[in-house]
C-alpha cells in the first residue's frame, strides 16, 4: 500500500502534471484494485489452502473472472468521463485475449529466433498465422457485444461519486471478509 502511494507520490513530485494525466490515472486504479481490494476477498487469501488439481484449476479460474470485472468496473467511470464510453465487453474479451495473446507473444519470438527456410521455421510462422487468426476473429466477436455505452459522458461530480463509492467499498472490503 505504502508503495503505491510513494510512488504516485514521486512521480507528482517530478511531474505534478501527470496527476490529470489518464493513462497514469488508468494504470493506478487498476493497480489498486488488484493491490489493495481483491485480497480481501477470502478467496484470494485461500490460495495456500491444499486442494486437488480440479479445485486449485476452478479456483483460479473464478480468481481471473473477479479481477477481470473488478477492474472493468473500477475503470468505467474514468472512460465515461474521459471519453465518453464504457465497456464491460472486455470481460469476455480478456478470457481467451490475454493468454491468448502470450501464446502470440511466444509464437512471435520463435518466429525471429529461429531461421527461415525450414519446415520448424515454417512450422512456427504458420502456427502464429493461426493464433493470429484465431485472436482477430476473438477481437471481433467480442467487439460486437452489446456490453457497452457510446456518447454517455458522466461529470466531474459524478465520477467523484464514483471515486467515494469505490473508497467505501474498499473500506468494506478491509473491515468485512467477504466470502466468494
Amino acid at each position: 500500500e505504502q508503495l503505491l502511494a510513494f510512488s504516485l507520490l514521486v512521480i507528482t513530485a517530478i511531474a505534478p502534471a501527470q496527476l490529470f494525466n489518464i493513462g497514469l490515472q488508468l494504470s493506478y486504479v487498476c493497480v489498486a484494485v488488484l493491490m489493495l481490494g481483491l485480497p480481501w476477498f477470502v478467496g484470494f487469501r485461500d490460495a495456500d489452502s491444499p486442494a486437488t488439481e480440479p479445485k486449485r484449476l476452478l479456483r483460479q479460474g473464478r480468481d481471473y473472472l473477479i479481477q477481470n470485472v473488478a477492474v472493468s468496473l473500477a475503470v468505467i467511470p474514468l472512460t465515461l468521463y474521459y471519453f465518453g464510453t464504457g465497456s464491460l465487453n472486455s470481460v469476455f474479451g480478456n478470457l481467451i485475449g490475454i493468454p491468448l495473446s502470450g501464446v502470440l507473444l511466444g509464437l512471435g519470438f520463435l518466429v525471429l529466433a529461429v531461421p527461415g527456410g525450414n519446415f520448424v521455421g515454417a512450422a512456427f510462422v504458420n502456427s502464429y498465422r493461426l493464433a493470429l487468426r484465431v485472436f482477430e476473429g476473438w477481437t471481433d466477436l467480442v467487439a460486437g457485444l452489446p456490453f457497452y455505452l457510446e456518447s454517455s459522458w458522466i461529470g466531474l461530480w459524478q465520477l467523484l461519486g464514483c471515486v467515494l463509492l469505490g473508497l467505501c467499498l474498499f473500506y468494506l472490503l478491509r473491515r468485512w471478509k467477504f466470502q466468494i
